[in-house]
């Protein structure tokens, strides 16, 4: 039968270990999900700039951002991604937001006027979820690399 044989040092340094990255998880959480929406976020300043190819679409990719990092009632780190501000329309002040679903989704305008969907929103999610991922993973490991003293 296979035993597993604990030596007091080789299990003090696991332990010390662990207590150096304990305090840690907080701050290496937010940093790995920056890097993650930072990545999503970039994405989607690419999508926008292939669906609009005018002037308005400079005012509209700097309309959007990251916002701060925040904890949730259960205790999950969350950030999202969007867009603040207005876009001055004749004499109407039209919320970045709607113009950025408009173009998202669509919208009916009038009779004849129409917005196609461009779904940049999901395409960019799509096309960089896996690179997303791992950025975050290899945060997080480098981060307790760092701390624990590894390479």
């Amino acid at each position: 039968m296979a035993a597993v044989i604990f030596m007091r040092k080789p299990l003090d340094d696991f332990v010390e270990h662990l207590d150096k990255i304990a305090g840690m998880t907080d701050d290496i959480a937010r940093q790995a999900l920056y890097v993650g929406a930072k990545i999503y976020a970039d994405a989607m300043k690419d999508e926008l700039t292939g669906v609009i190819k005018d002037k308005r679409r400079d005012a509209l990719i700097a309309a959007f951002g990251i916002t701060p990092h925040r904890q949730d009632r259960n205790f999950n780190y969350t950030a999202h991604l969007g867009f603040d501000g207005y876009q001055t329309v004749g004499d109407k002040q039209v919320p970045f937001q709607l113009i950025a679903r408009s173009l998202n989704s669509g919208a009916k305008l009038s009779e004849n006027r129409e917005i196609k969907a461009t779904k940049f929103a999901e395409n960019a999610v799509k096309k960089n979820k896996q690179r997303a991922q791992e950025a975050m993973r290899e945060t997080v490991e480098r981060l307790i690399n760092e701390q624990i003293g590894g390479t």
